[in-house]
């Protein structure tokens, strides 16, 4: 669309106020005539396309009494509007429907006919964009409290954190993070998965005990069959993991030429390739606490097709290892996208958490397998203390548990200067969830704004819960306790791992 073709009036111009006592259209006989309206705004910020908008607009001078404002050249996006108002102010809002650079020219007008006018320019990014809309610190005294607020707008994930990613703030002043858990709604019924497809056997799909959801396969869940009987190197027990939707279709079925003896959980995360995500099978359930063989499966993500499709093979590797001192029983399973970090939580003892001592390597065979590291012991979250399920946001900051019950759920979050490993020494928020079945599955959203929980027992009921709306802003405060100019960069990321920055500067007199 040409942005320019035309021009919308958006508002309508007052009648002149009748019954005034001057007779010469607006001149006082001992003042002069009153100084025409100026439009005292300046700048129009920068937005993104499908967020909502909201910006007041306003003049000074003019009669004072009744003011039209309109659209006298070029076209605002489409989704926005100009909002009359009969005061020297009026808002611009909506949601823009368009990303672009449009270009406007402004006009208030006051109940004398005297008139102001204005250019504009407003930038629109493009849907999914972040972007740090603050466009300036204001500047601060030594030994005066300070505070400065950060505001961020789009992205595809909730949950913005913030960051210094460079410089140095003034000494006494501190970003806040913004690093808690999240609010979560209330987990409803979405389906069910279903099972009248053909299947190979009676039990595929009987018992999934592994969640992951793709980022780049809008609406995608990854899920796998727990052993439904003992599977062994020479005896291929269910070797298949499956694309499915919220609602239970099943959208493909893969093939693992290898075996499922005690799968338990799938995640998502980093790879050789790093233009694509990997799906990490975790072969690691050891109910008996006998097993040599645990051993982390690892294939490209793939891409389901449009219709379904015959059993499609993939290739895999597979990494082998074992634990720094006895055998444990697992069930879940994280990725650290930051460092390709595979992290296991014990389902027993407490929930004791291990990890690989680096990114995953093919030297880690069935005959030089890696020693697991313990990360934490005598990890508490509240409630039944069996974990059988868990998963990483997509940007690492968040933690999510579950173990059986209804109230067994819990979310961790990463304190501000803190690595992966200390998540697991915080204080978890119980996350009100669905029980009453034997629940083993959970995972984010591959945006981040939402959670998946599943169960193993039939009819194999899929259930979501929303993020509740933040606000996620943060701020800069503190009392500044030197004087001089300070400069430094702002990152702020949400839960789908999207990043931005912007260069500050803060004088302190």
């Amino acid at each position: 669309m040409n942005r320019f073709a035309a021009a919308a009036v958006l508002a309508v111009f007052p009648a002149i106020i009748a019954g005034c006592s001057r007779n010469d259209g607006g001149i006082d006989p001992d003042t002069g005539p009153a100084p025409a309206p100026v439009i005292t705004t300046e700048t129009i910020p920068v937005w993104v396309e499908n967020q909502a908008f909201s910006a007041t607009i306003t003049a000074s001078g003019g009669s004072g009494q009744g003011f039209g404002w309109f659209i006298r050249k070029g076209v605002i996006p489409a989704g926005l509007a100009l909002t009359a108002s009969g005061t020297p102010s009026t808002v611009l809002s909506g949601t823009p429907a368009e990303s672009g650079v449009f270009r406007f020219e402004l006009e208030v007008t006051d109940s004398a006919g005297a008139s102001g006018r204005r250019e504009f320019e407003m930038e629109v990014l493009e849907a999914g964009t972040l972007f740090i809309i603050t466009e300036s610190c204001v500047s601060g005294a030594a030994g005066i409290a300070y505070g400065q607020d950060l505001e961020a707008v789009g992205g595809t994930g909730a949950g913005y954190t913030w960051s210094l990613a460079s410089g140095t703030l003034p000494p006494g002043l501190t970003l806040d993070g913004c690093d808690g858990v999240l609010s979560w709604g209330t987990f409803s019924l979405t389906g069910n998965i279903d099972r009248t497809w053909p299947l190979e056997n009676a039990n595929e799909l009987n018992e999934v005990s592994g969640v992951a959801a793709s980022k780049a396969h809008s609406g995608v869940l990854w899920v796998h069959d727990d052993s439904w009987w003992w599977g062994t190197p020479g005896n291929p027990a269910n070797p298949y993991f499956y694309a499915i939707d919220d609602q239970g279709n099943v959208l493909q079925k893969y093939k693992v030429g290898s075996y499922n003896r005690d799968w338990e959980d799938i995640c998502i995360g980093p790879g050789p390739d790093p233009e694509t995500d990997y799906l990490y099978i975790g072969d690691v359930g050891d109910n008996n606490l006998v097993r040599t063989d645990l051993r982390i499966i690892r294939v490209k993500e793939p891409c389901p097709p449009s219709s379904r499709q015959p059993d499609i093979a993939v290739q895999f590797d597979e990494f082998w290892f074992q634990y720094p001192s006895g055998a444990r029983d697992c069930e879940t399973m994280l990725m650290d996208r930051e460092t390709g970090i595979l992290y296991l939580v014990d389902k027993n003892a407490g929930g004791n958490v291990f990890k690989f001592p680096g990114p995953m390597d093919h030297a880690w065979t069935s005959t030089n397998r890696a020693t697991l590291v313990l990360v934490k012991t005598g990890l508490q979250p509240s409630g039944n203390n069996t974990i059988t399920g868990g998963d990483a946001s997509r940007d690492s900051r968040r933690v999510i548990l579950r173990g059986y019950g209804a109230n067994d759920m819990w979310e961790f979050a990463r304190p501000a200067s803190g690595t992966f490993d200390s998540i697991f020494n915080q204080v978890p928020s119980v996350v009100p969830s669905v029980g009453g079945n034997q629940f083993e599955a959970v995972a984010y959203s591959g945006t981040g704004t939402f959670l998946y929980t599943l169960t193993e027992n039939a009819p194999q009921p899929i259930y979501r819960a929303p993020v509740n709306p933040g606000p996620y802003d943060t701020t800069i405060s503190g009392t500044p306790t030197a004087q001089g100019d300070y400069y430094f960069v702002i990152r702020v990321t949400d839960s789908a791992g999207e990043t931005a920055t912007r260069a500050y500067w803060i004088r302190v007199g």
